[in-house]
């Protein structure tokens, strides 16, 4: 692959699958330290009342779980809001133009009437998932390419591209569509 040009754009829904799935990756997920930590309260608390009940015990744990991914959840979705009732730059729905170049990602938007080029090896790393490539910047900034807007006779060969380009810098979902060995990547 010498050069591949895509144009694509991110919707609402494309958005909110993203921010989504980055609440919820394991490393931010520390709620489930705190569940932990209420869990072994709630014990001391049952231990110190002289009796212990085991289905109180995971009664309240179930209870802190549905809290804390409840809290996420809701956190996630007013991130969303902010963001769709902020956008005054055009972002949602605007096309742009992703080159895929040889040492770099070339980023044009017409809307915004801005190019932009990525080295790759300034890039934070390369996630794929089941809806969209992401390309970071940084750990909290992201160029996304929408998977529905690369034909399906491309998309191995782009994966193959990413993956030389970004070696252990790129991400592959269990579910981005790659290639399974044994049900697993």
């Amino acid at each position: 692959m010498n050069e591949y040009e895509v144009t694509t754009r991110v919707d609402v829904p494309l958005y909110r699958r993203f921010v989504f799935a980055g609440m919820f990756r394991p490393k931010y997920v520390m709620y489930e330290a705190a569940v932990g930590a209420i869990g072994a309260g709630a014990v001391a608390a049952l231990l110190g009342k002289g009796s212990f009940s085991w289905a109180l015990f995971v009664g309240m744990l179930l209870l802190m779980e549905v809290v804390a991914f409840g809290a996420v959840a809701v956190k996630a979705e007013l991130l969303v809001r902010r963001r769709i009732k902020t956008d005054q730059t055009g972002f949602f729905n605007a096309p742009y133009t992703l080159s895929f170049e040889e040492k770099s990602i070339k980023l044009v938007s017409e809307a915004l009437q801005s190019t932009q080029t990525l080295a790759y090896d300034k890039l934070y790393r390369c996630e794929s998932r089941s809806a969209y490539y992401a390309f970071y910047s940084s750990a909290q900034l992201a160029t996304l390419l929408a998977r529905a807007d690369v034909p399906p006779q491309d998309a191995a060969e782009l994966d193959h591209f990413l993956q030389e380009k970004f070696g252990s810098r790129y991400r592959r979902s269990a579910r981005s569509g790659g290639i399974r060995k044994g049900g697993r990547l």
